[in-house]
This record gives structure tokens, sequence and C-alpha cells, in this order.
């Protein structure tokens, strides 16, 4: 038996807490189903009550509703563009503008206390 590396961190992932649980997973930048979707890979629900979602080009925040718990092994869609609809607790509304159409944009999520917890570049052009 010989030890196997293990999986490499891809280099999108940056400044992540030390055992955080839920991870920015994908960003759609279709502009007819803007999305960027989260996962909370935990054994416990997750209140995001104060958390935020940076998108950094893009210069805009989302402040999750009070209240919303992401549930154990669930993930949720945060939808941007003049077709986002709010359907908690599967999709949340972020904007009706479009904002993931800027090449290097990085989506950065913030816990209720400010700590980066997971951040996920997409497209050309990050670091």
């Amino acid at each position: 038996w010989v030890a196997q590396p293990g999986p490499e961190v891809p280099a999108e992932i940056v400044n992540r807490v030390q055992g955080a649980e839920l991870r920015v997973t994908y960003i759609n930048y279709d502009s007819r189903n803007e999305y960027v979707s989260l996962a909370n890979y935990g054994n416990a629900g997750q209140n995001m009550t104060s958390w935020h979602l940076l998108s950094v080009v893009g210069s805009q925040s989302y402040y999750f509703p009070s209240g919303y718990v992401l549930a154990p092994g669930a993930s949720v869609r945060i939808h941007s563009g003049p077709d986002a609809t709010n359907n908690p607790p599967s999709s949340l509304r972020w904007t009706t503008s479009y904002i993931w159409n800027n090449d290097g944009d990085k989506a950065i999520l913030y816990n209720a206390q400010g700590q980066i917890i997971d951040t996920y570049c997409y497209r050309d052009g990050c670091p």
C-alpha cells in the first residue's frame, strides 16, 4: 500500500475558514439565468442571518434574509438578472440586474462575523 497525495485545492479557493462547511459551488453567467450556487456540506442547518455574498467586479453585495437557514446537505441558488425570482428555500433573488458577466469576477461568502468562508472565481482573469 502506498499513500496517494490528496486532491489539490483549486486555486480559486482562498482564505477559507478552517472547518467551514458551506461552499460556493458554481457561478452561472448565462444572461437568461444568472445565479450563484451555495451548498451546505455539513450535518446541521446553517442560519445565514447577517451573512453576505459579494461580487467583487460587479461590486455588489447580497445579504441573506433574516432567519434564512440552509439545511444540511441542501443547496441554494441566488439569482440575478431581469428574470430573477424569489422562491425560498431553494432559490433567492439577489437583483434584477446582471452582475456576473465580468471576466475575473469573484464571489466571496462572508459569515456574520465578517470572516471569509469561501470564494469562487470564474472565467478568465482570475488570479
